[in-house]
């Protein structure tokens, strides 16, 4: 008998029985898939457009072309421009979410193992530099879009379930400032290295923060 292939009808397992489709995805799976796709390409393009853009800004003319859609495409994505740039902001922010997250999922940390993890932010933010660079010079978005102090506010809470010092910080208006600043340090060397293209000084730098933060979490994790 011949063999099937994916996607043909299979033989049917016992005599009499009906004969099924072998397993594929099904067409719903593939849909999503494909939007999915089309949603990543009209993104990539909107930073790539805005890269491009002399005084940042762009138009959705700009975009689909960049991403070869139509303009219906790209509606049946993203109402307005604003939209498809609030959306990488969201992707954006998603992604140095679970750098933090990874953090947290640390149990006793070392400086080498802070080192690390910061290096791998480092190099999450430059495979992503482009949607850095756009979101930093669109002005189609206002600064209340995004509330910095409500962000870090909530970074400093989902490592507070794993690190004492991160939970006192929560808890205590002093310790929050220490931990703010070394929040904002981590921010300063991600746009010194990553979107400035700073110098040399990496390794150092990163050496440097990361003992900061192992001392805050041990010396702060022993204080009352």
């Amino acid at each position: 008998m011949k063999p099937k292939r994916i996607g043909d009808v299979a033989e049917a397992s016992a005599p009499g029985e009906p004969a099924t489709r072998a397993p594929y995805g099904s067409q719903s799976d593939r849909r999503e898939k494909a939007k999915a796709a089309t949603r990543l390409r009209l993104l990539t393009a909107t930073c790539e457009t805005m890269l491009r853009s002399v005084r940042g800004d762009i138009k959705v003319e700009d975009i689909v072309s960049a991403a070869s859609v139509s303009r219906a495409t790209f509606y049946l994505h993203f109402p307005s421009i604003d939209d498809a740039l609030a959306a990488v902001r969201s992707d954006m922010t998603a992604l140095l979410d679970g750098e933090y997250a990874k953090l947290a999922a640390m149990g006793r940390v070392d400086d080498h193992a802070l080192e690390t993890w910061l290096e791998d932010m480092l190099g999450m933010c430059r495979e992503h530099r482009a949607m850095i660079l756009a979101l930093m010079r669109t002005r189609n978005l206002s600064a209340a879009d995004f509330d910095a102090r409500l962000y870090y506010r909530g970074v400093i809470e989902r490592l507070g379930a794993s690190h004492a010092a991160f939970r006192a910080a929560h808890e205590r208006s002093d310790v929050r400032a220490e931990a703010l600043l070394l929040l904002l340090q981590i921010e300063g060397l991600i746009r010194y290295f990553v979107v400035a293209d700073g110098g040399d000084e990496e390794p150092a730098m990163v050496r440097q923060i990361a003992g900061d933060l192992r001392q805050f979490i041990d010396t702060r994790a022993s204080r009352p």
